[in-house]
């Protein structure tokens, strides 16, 4: 992979990039991004190394679109390799929009899996079986590539990328290892390694030190890549939950939704309103149960007038005076009878009220309780009707009594 550098980068709807961005005329030296914080530059080399070692169709293409965005993502590069310029395009998904192309300057051309392999192969690097690319499967890409942050990973290489970087070193080293310069570097060598390992080979010092620290670090490191994975399982969460809040609004579901809540509030309302008549009702009936108490009393004093009338009867028979002065005592009973057949009258219109509140309070226990209310006034209605036809029995009988010179 010698000869390699890039001619052209653009990148479309790929993480924070919502708009196309073009990065254009790149030298063959030393090239230079510059930006402030959060300007996207770590995202355009991330474009760049998905771009190269990520397939177009694994799920891994979800994670660059943008958040919130159902879009698939887009790069395309324009490199120089061997002096062959090629144009790589890459769109990240897995419907049928998703693919990729690489194109030659010669005139040759892939596209799909195919462009995948000869891609791979051309750049000496290998796909993952499943997921994003590992730095350990890119070959010498893999190995001069840092991203920010991981500078202090260890590296790791497959078998070929190992033979390749032992050759280079086999070659270099060959040519500084002669002579007294390769003397120099060996004393070196052998003075930082007393300084670094003891005589059987174990760290010492601040070099145990810090491998100590590197494994502590490197356990913290594990945890933290946990936590990021739960991370990033929740954003996609998250951006599966948004696409399909975009396709509910596309639906006009949440619209009827809203007007079904709407609905819900209106019916809410007409609750309450009937929940304030149910109150009401039950005010009315406490007054109902305040005169019924009243009636009751009433009647209590009326039984109790009534045993009075049944002495008297009692006394008719003995004496005449005893029933003139019966009848004359009669009249205020009468009376009193007459004003308690009005108060009949007016339970009884009473209890027709109280009929109609049961009409109109229908809740459960309020209906239960009115209606037990009614029944025992309705009882209570028919002994005091009983009581009063017995009166008037006893008073028919009373008339038809005759008491003549013989009996007094």
């Amino acid at each position: 992979m010698s000869g390699f550098r890039f001619l052209r980068i653009e990148v479309d709807r790929f993480q924070q990039f919502r708009q196309p961005v073009v990065v254009d005329g790149l030298d063959a030296g030393l090239n230079v991004i510059a930006g402030d914080n959060e300007a996207g530059k770590s995202t355009l080399l991330r474009a760049v190394r998905a771009a190269l070692f990520d397939r177009y169709g694994s799920s891994v293409g979800e994670r660059y679109r943008p958040h919130g965005a159902a879009v698939s993502p887009a790069v395309k590069l324009t490199f120089l390799l061997d002096g062959v310029e090629y144009r790589l395009e890459k769109v990240f998904s897995r419907k049928k929009e998703g693919g990729v192309t690489l194109q030659a300057a010669d005139g040759r051309s892939w596209e799909g899996p195919e462009a995948e392999e000869y891609l791979a192969a051309l750049l000496g690097f290998a796909y993952p079986g499943r997921g994003a690319s590992r730095p350990e499967l890119q070959g010498l890409a893999g190995l001069l590539w840092v991203e920010q942050g991981s500078a202090h990973l260890p590296v790791a290489l497959t078998d070929e990328s190992r033979e390749r970087v032992q050759g280079v070193f086999e070659k270099e080293m060959r040519e500084l290892l002669g002579g007294d310069r390769g003397e120099a570097l060996f004393r070196r060598i052998q003075t930082l390694r007393d300084h670094y390992l003891d005589k059987r080979g174990n760290p010492r010092g601040d070099y145990r030190k810090l491998q100590q620290k590197a494994a502590d670090l490197g356990q913290r490191l594990e945890r933290l890549r946990e936590a990021l994975g739960a991370y990033e399982q929740q954003v996609d969460r998250l951006d599966r939950l948004q696409g399909q809040l975009a396709q509910y609004r596309e639906e006009r579901l949440l619209e009827r939704a809203e007007q079904q809540l709407r609905a819900a509030r209106e019916a809410a309302g007409r609750i309450e309103a009937l929940r304030r008549r149910i109150g009401s009702g039950e005010k009315a009936l406490a007054q109902a149960e305040l005169a019924w108490e009243r009636a009751q009393q009433g009647w209590e004093a009326r039984q109790a007038r009534i045993g009075a009338m049944e002495k008297a009867q009692r006394a008719v028979a003995t004496t005449t005076g005893q029933v003139q002065r019966l009848e004359a005592e009669l009249q205020p009973l009468e009376d009193r009878r007459k004003e308690l057949l009005a108060g009949l009258t007016a339970l009884r219109g009473r209890s027709r009220e109280l009929e109609a509140a049961l009409r109109q309070a229908r809740d459960a226990r309020a209906l239960r309780r009115l209606e037990t209310e009614r029944d025992e006034l309705a009882r209570r209605l028919a002994k005091a009707e009983q009581l009063d036809e017995t009166r008037r029995t006893a008073l028919a009988e009373q008339a038809t009594l005759r008491i003549d010179e013989e009996d007094v």
